[in-house]
């Protein structure tokens, strides 16, 4: 399978054989920065597509019926600032979302409770070779 975001709809290409078949799901109202997909979620036996877009969330989809199923948002509602990435973790029950300079940390249980959100905010904190620009990648 293979992965492809165009401004504020996720194609999914689907090539098992000379037959090319394409999925588009719309929900994100900015460009979708990255997806990634996974088997092994607590709340479904099929896997589901976890996106980060500009418009400020990230969102699990269900890989059936291509439909947005939760929406995790890791600012105040007010506040719109791009989440450069998202992932899962191993167990598939938690997510954390690169947003500005901050970590959101959500577990998928509960989508609307954020586990924790980390800053790096304080420069007196920060060592002179680091920089608090945005996060462009997480790996858990």
């Amino acid at each position: 399978m293979v992965e492809s975001a165009f401004a504020s709809k996720l194609t999914l290409d689907d090539a098992p054989s000379d037959q090319i078949v394409r999925q588009k799901l719309t929900g994100h109202t900015g460009v979708v920065n990255s997806i990634q997909i996974s088997s092994n979620v607590p709340f479904t036996n099929h896997p589901v597509y976890l996106s980060a877009s500009d418009d400020g969330s990230t969102r699990i989809w269900d890989s059936r019926t291509n439909k947005g199923i939760v929406l995790l948002k890791g600012v105040a509602e007010n506040e719109v600032s791009e989440v450069t990435t998202a992932k899962w973790s191993v167990d598939g029950g938690l997510v954390v979302s690169a947003q500005g300079n901050m970590l959101n940390f959500f577990d998928v249980r509960q989508p609307s409770l954020i586990l924790k959100s980390l800053s790096v905010q304080d420069q007196s904190t920060v060592p002179p070779t680091l920089n608090t620009d945005d996060i462009n990648d997480v790996s858990i």
